[in-house]
C-alpha cells in the first residue's frame, strides 16, 4: 500500500482526531474564558460594593454631624475600605488598578479635611464615581 491508499483507507479515523482535538481545544478555551470572567465579575461586583461603602462612609464624615471620635472611627474605616479596593483592583485590568490608585491618593490627601472642606468630599466622590464607571464598563464587555 502507497502512503495514498494508507490514508483513503484511514482517513474516517483522521478525521475524528481532527474534530476531537478542534474539539478538546475550544472547549479548553471557553472554559478558560468562562472562569476569567466569572472571576473578573466576582471582583468587580465585590469593588462596587466596597466602593459604595466608601461612598456611604465619606458622606457621613462630610454631610453629618458627628463628634471628632466618630470621624477618626469612620475615617479609620475608610482606610480598610480603601485597603480592599486596593486589592480587590490587582485582579482587575489594569486601567481599574491605575484608578483605584488614584482614589487611595485622593483619600489620602483630602480625608483629613472632609469634615470642613466641600472640594474634599467633592475630589473623593468624583473619584468613587469614575472607579464605578469603570468597573461598570468592565462588566458590560465581558463575553
Amino acid at each position: 500500500m502507497n502512503l495514498k491508499q494508507k490514508i483513503a483507507r484511514h482517513s474516517l479515523s483522521i478525521i475524528s482526531l481532527m474534530i476531537a482535538i478542534i474539539a478538546l481545544t475550544y472547549n479548553t478555551w471557553r472554559s478558560d474564558t468562562t472562569e476569567y470572567n466569572r472571576n473578573i465579575r466576582t471582583a468587580s461586583f465585590e469593588l462596587i460594593k466596597e466602593l459604595g461603602q466608601l461612598q456611604n462612609i465619606t458622606n457621613q464624615i462630610h454631610f453629618s454631624n458627628l463628634n471628632q471620635q466618630q470621624q477618626e472611627l469612620l475615617k479609620i474605616q475608610g482606610w480598610g475600605h480603601i485597603a480592599l479596593i486596593e486589592d480587590l483592583s490587582t485582579l482587575l485590568p489594569l486601567q481599574i488598578s491605575k484608578a483605584s490608585q488614584e482614589l487611595k491618593q485622593e483619600w489620602q490627601n483630602h480625608h483629613v479635611s472632609l469634615v470642613q472642606n466641600n472640594t474634599a468630599e467633592s475630589v473623593i466622590s468624583k473619584r468613587i464615581e469614575m472607579l464605578r464607571e469603570s468597573t461598570r464598563r468592565l462588566l458590560i464587555q465581558l463575553n
